[in-house]
């Protein structure tokens, strides 16, 4: 059985400086009139000297540069014309070369409704340069050029958002020493090099956008041995018609790590492979990949080993994802593993489909392994679809190499595979119809009338939502990506959360206990005492799904029934369905009590108003897993996870059991916002930082104000982690 399974969490956009008490500004805004580059190089020399958090207002027109670069931004200084359309700053086709801005360490630039034009960089940044905080918002940055970098080149925090990059030469947007990077609702199309580029470790995060078209590779990166690990997400995105590759990234140090997750996007039709892995970590999710091809090996994903790095391969998870008419050349139209796979972990395929892929794709008769070739016993498949692929040298259509099955699976041909069956498969065609749009973010392929994967999946693991998001069923489910008749999407109604042991702080009043507090739940209806504070939970963002809300945190109580309340009856297989799986847990007895906090560093911060947010109250219950149920989804015996919150940008824990499971709770009959939200919570045990220099941060003295008043805390170790769940019948 797998060991691990992953789950990456990833950088909440919420900067702590947002939380710190305003201080008295007079910033001032400084109005350009169209064209006039005097007034605009004065107008930054001016915000520059002056401190304060400035504006300066562009009238519509082209600022055409013609002596050199505009001043560098050291200070905080936004930049904003009426819409790129109309508002244009450039560099004079015969001036000399030169980028076109340049954002120092100590400055924070946001940039909107402007074009950046015709900047030339030499080495690195042509249009851009960012060492400090740069946001390119609602801009279109065309005809820039630079060996790296050409449209913007970044070593501090970089946010794209609603812009597009063409046209540029060089790599479009470079990031570099271990930064960070968000790119949301963007267009990186038809740029002259590769579109985004890694190059020394750090975070990418890429949502709701489209890279397409470029002549290099769509996103690529590498950990750094000096600045440390890499982590890529790519959510709700499309990487289309590259030339090169869409995806590559890995792990070049053994002592960093690259992990990169996808969720609900597609990579297709990319000229050098759909997603090339070297010595690095995948989890593909609720994901398409398809009509990508190569010359080479793996026109879907390639996989290398142990040839990259000491070791060989780290965990690569495919769930819930189609992975569809690639092609390879050689080997491996779908996917192709080369070399071992560390400590003995494996390529997991879970309620995937794989096929219409094509081994051999040049027909000159060298290649095999239409869907998947592996050299060693590393991969592990359940309720998928691995039928309908080709081999052209009609050797090993479907596979090539040892593949475990751990059953409910719909194989078509299992020669020359070493396929080693379980007696829930069934073998022979699927009977699938063709990758079209079928609901949902992805393109998928639904099973046809007959079909061996209608009602073939193991009835266990029903209740998860599909590749599309829709809910299957809690019986009588199906193999592979997309349930039949299934039309209702799975939401889940709370943030996840992230809680840190935490004690009020020495020489400040505790939150007074107050007895006989009515709860009422799902469970059990009594009266609780409400005790000391144990806890504060933050807002996480996982898989780049984003949060529901980022500012209202959890403040957590311990609880004991008030005297001559009935005690806790335990309650019995609890079926929950969470995006690690499903889980059945057993109750033992009521220990907390969460209430919605405001967090502020400095000073108190007012209570969240009950209006203004959609955070329920919980009522935690002690828990385990049911009888005979396993004690982590699928058999694992951890949870690898990567998370980033408030208190951290970037680090590693290690899930192993779980420990509670929370209900929206009706708290002295001030209803209940979501009654049928829920939370199960898992121990949590931190691993390193994936940046060197990101240090988990601990605070004395952080205030926490509820319902309850407010009470200073000193926080400690992240201990549990909490995860959205909705209860199956």
């Amino acid at each position: 059985m797998p060991r691990h399974a992953t789950l990456l969490l990833a950088l909440l956009p919420t900067v702590l400086a947002s939380l710190l008490v305003a201080t008295v500004s007079s910033a001032a805004t400084f109005n350009v009139a169209a064209g006039d580059v005097a007034g605009l190089v004065a107008a930054i020399d001016t915000a520059n000297g002056n401190g304060e958090a400035d504006t300066i207002e562009l009238a519509a027109g082209t600022y055409t540069l013609t002596t050199g670069t505009l001043p560098a931004i050291t200070s905080e200084i936004t930049i904003v014309g009426p819409d790129a359309a109309t508002t244009t700053i450039e560099r004079a086709a015969v001036a000399p070369q030169f980028r076109l801005l340049a954002v120092n360490p100590d400055g924070k630039l946001r940039i909107e409704g402007v074009t950046l034009r015709r900047g030339r960089g030499g080495a690195f940044g042509g249009g851009l340069t960012n060492n400090g905080r740069l946001e390119v918002v609602s801009c279109t940055l065309t005809d820039n050029q630079a060996t790296t970098g050409a449209a913007i080149s970044s070593s501090g925090e970089l946010e794209i958002e609603g812009s597009t990059v063409t046209g540029s030469s060089g790599v479009a947007i470079s990031i570099v020493r271990a930064s960070t990077a968000t790119i949301r609702g963007s267009q990186l199309i038809s740029n002259d090099g590769t579109a985004v580029d890694m190059a020394d470790g750090g975070l990418l995060r890429i949502a709701d956008s489209l890279i397409q078209s470029n002549s290099g590779q769509g996103v690529t990166g590498t950990d750094d041995f000096t600045y440390g690990s890499l982590f890529i997400e790519i959510v709700r995105s499309t990487i289309d018609a590259n030339s090169s590759t869409g995806v590559s990234f890995g792990a070049l140090y053994a002592a960093s790590t690259a992990r990169t997750v996808i969720t609900e996007s597609t990579i297709s039709n990319n000229g050098g492979g759909g997603i090339n892995l070297g010595e690095a970590e995948l989890v593909l999710r609720r994901s398409t990949v398809s009509g990508n091809v190569t010359p080479l090996n793996g026109g879907g994903i390639f996989i290398q080993g142990a040839a990259v790095a000491p070791g060989g391969l780290s965990q690569v998870t495919i769930d819930s994802s189609t992975i569809s008419g690639n092609g390879a050349a050689l080997k491996g139209g779908g996917i192709f593993i080369a070399d071992g796979l560390r400590l003995g972990r494996k390529l997991r395929i879970v309620r995937s489909t794989i096929t219409g892929n094509v081994a051999d794709a040049d027909s000159n008769g060298s290649g095999d392994g239409g869907g998947i070739v592996t050299p060693t016993a590393t991969v592990e498949i359940e309720d998928s679809i691995l039928a309908g692929n080709v081999d052209n040298t009609g050797q090993a259509p479907d596979c090539a190499g040892p593949i475990a099955s751990q059953g409910h699976n719909v194989v078509g041909d299992t020669t020359a595979c070493g396929f080693f069956l379980a007696s829930s498969d069934v073998v022979g065609p699927a009977l699938l119809g063709a990758l079209a749009s079928n609901g949902g973010p992805t393109m998928t392929h639904l099973p046809l009338a007959g079909s061996p994967a209608i009602d073939a999946a193991d009835p266990a693991r029903c209740g998860d939502p599909d590749q599309r998001g829709f809910a299957r069923p809690t019986a009588g489910c199906d193999a592979g990506a997309v349930e039949v008749g299934a039309a209702s999407v799975v939401t889940y109604l709370s943030d996840h959360f992230l809680c840190y042991d935490a004690k009020t702080s020495r020489s400040t009043a505790a939150l007074t206990t107050l007895p006989g507090v009515s709860a009422a739940d799902d469970i059990e209806s009594k009266d609780f005492d409400v005790k000391k504070s144990r806890a504060l939970c933050t807002p996480a963002d996982e898989n780049g799904e984003g949060v529901l809300d980022e500012a209202t945190h959890l403040h957590s109580r311990e609880i004991k029934e008030s005297s001559g309340q009935p005690r806790h009856l335990p309650q019995r297989n609890i079926r929950l369905a969470t995006q690690l799986g499903m889980f059945s847990v057993d109750t033992l007895k009521p220990d907390r009590l969460l209430v919605p906090t405001a967090k502020g560093l400095v000073g108190p911060l007012p209570a969240p108003d009950p209006m203004s947010h959609d955070v329920d109250r919980f009522k935690c219950y002690k828990a385990r897993p049911s009888a005979g149920a396993p004690k982590l989804p699928r058999g694992a015996t951890s949870l690898d996870v990567i998370l980033g919150n408030q208190f951290t940008r970037a680090r590693s824990l290690t899930l192993s059991k779980l420990t509670r499971l929370c209900t929206s709770v009706d708290e002295e009959g001030l209803g209940r916002k979501n009654p049928a939200s829920h939370l199960v919570c898992f121990q949590a045990r931190t691993q390193k930082p994936l940046l060197l220099d990101d240090v988990e941060a601990t605070f004395v003295g952080l205030y926490s104000t509820s319902e309850f008043g407010t009470e200073q805390l000193d926080t400690r170790r992240a201990y549990e982690l909490c995860i959205p769940a909705r209860r199956l019948p």
